[in-house]
């Protein structure tokens, strides 16, 4: 936004959408302390009209808009460093729209009109993509990156043009790795004593990562070993609990085979845990989600009296995934489609909000 890049200078500075909007225009009802409460009235058969006290309150408001204005203006023009670009539109669903009231009339910086875009559709997907060669076999992830975009999927999975994760993500990859760890030191009675020990482990991981020169690096790493000292001292506390390490099941549907990692089976007396391990706080609706979905068909076919849980490190919960019948069977109908668009090789872009940060945004024709 202006506000934040307050303080900085960019080579070239684009300020869109100079025309004349709607944005600052008032409702049916205003308030200003100076002048009270007023109106927009409805009249039968004579439209609308203000009284006094809102034509004297929205000239107040106006007027104290537009100095704002004029300010946020001038912090956006002052960061350009070589060129500044403002630009505006002179048509708006076919009609003609006006200058913003900021510009001047008579500009002393050159002009230039440009011709509008019309007709625009979507780009269609090459022909030379429909013989790549996809893996009969996936994985969850591919499957959720499937699902979000099947373009992202093609460029990750069949150009094997893997993403260089943020260190954001690659934080949580560390924790899910070092819990691995963690269990596999469990299993074999040589947890680390101190947290001093547990810290140099996870300090390992990050270094391994390339997280150790990261910005944020002392955030991430405070964030990371939280989450870890939670599940070693449940560790080191329920020794008597018979954690088994991630395995990996297959899953064979109709068009294609997906294979889930089951983090960690734990048996809690007679009953058998399939242990989703989530590094986060708890969201409404992760017992719904893709990854949910296929641990409960993983119970349901490899071991169908195994319950299956999401665990958050962040909080030491575990809660059982609860999808109802039909609700599970409508997840499985899109695991499905989603697998049956992989098979025939659809990689149609996903037109949406997640293309502005999508890693490979400069060679995808949308």
């Amino acid at each position: 936004t202006i506000h934040k890049a307050k303080g900085l200078e960019f080579p070239i500075v684009a300020v869109a959408a100079m025309e004349k909007g709607e944005r600052n225009q008032t409702g049916a009802a205003l308030y200003h302390p100076e002048c009270g409460l007023g109106f927009r009235w409805l009249l039968d058969g004579y439209g609308k009209v203000n009284d006094q006290v809102m034509v004297a309150a929205s000239q107040r408001v106006q007027e104290k808009t537009g100095k704002e204005l004029d300010r946020l203006l001038y912090v956006a023009m002052t960061r350009a460093r070589d060129r500044l670009v403002l630009s505006r539109a002179v048509n708006c669903n076919d009609k003609a729209v006006s200058r913003s009231v900021l510009l001047p009339e008579s500009p002393p910086w050159p002009r230039r009109s440009l011709p509008p875009a019309r007709r625009c559709r979507p780009p269609q997907c090459e022909q030379r993509l429909t013989g790549l060669q996809i893996e009969p076999v996936v994985s969850v992830n591919s499957l959720e990156t499937y699902e979000r975009c099947p373009r992202q999927y093609l460029y990750q999975y069949g150009y094997q043009l893997f993403d260089d994760l943020s260190p954001y993500l690659r934080m949580h990859g560390v924790i899910h790795a070092a819990l691995d760890q963690l269990r596999e030191l469990a299993q074999a009675g040589a947890l680390p004593a101190t947290e001093a020990e547990l810290r140099a482990l996870l300090r390992s991981f990050f270094k391994r990562s390339r997280l150790d020169d990261a910005p944020y690096h002392d955030d991430y790493l405070a964030e990371a070993f939280a989450q870890l000292a939670l599940v070693w001292q449940q560790l080191r506390a329920d020794t008597d609990r018979d954690v088994a390490l991630s395995r990996q099941l297959m899953i064979d549907r109709p068009h294609g085979r997906v294979t889930v990692r089951i983090d960690a089976i734990e048996q809690h007396g007679a009953e058998t845990r399939f242990v989703r391990l989530k590094t986060g706080r708890p969201a409404d609706d992760d017992h719904r989600d893709l990854r949910s979905a296929l641990y409960a068909l993983a119970a349901q076919t490899h071991q169908p009296d195994a319950t299956p849980v999401i665990h958050y490190t962040a909080t030491g919960q575990t809660e059982p995934i609860r999808l109802r019948a039909d609700t599970l069977e409508r997840r499985v109908e899109t695991i499905d489609a989603l697998l049956a668009g992989i098979a025939r090789g659809d990689w149609t872009p996903r037109v949406g909000q997640h293309c502005v940060s999508c890693a490979f945004n400069l060679i995808c024709p949308v």
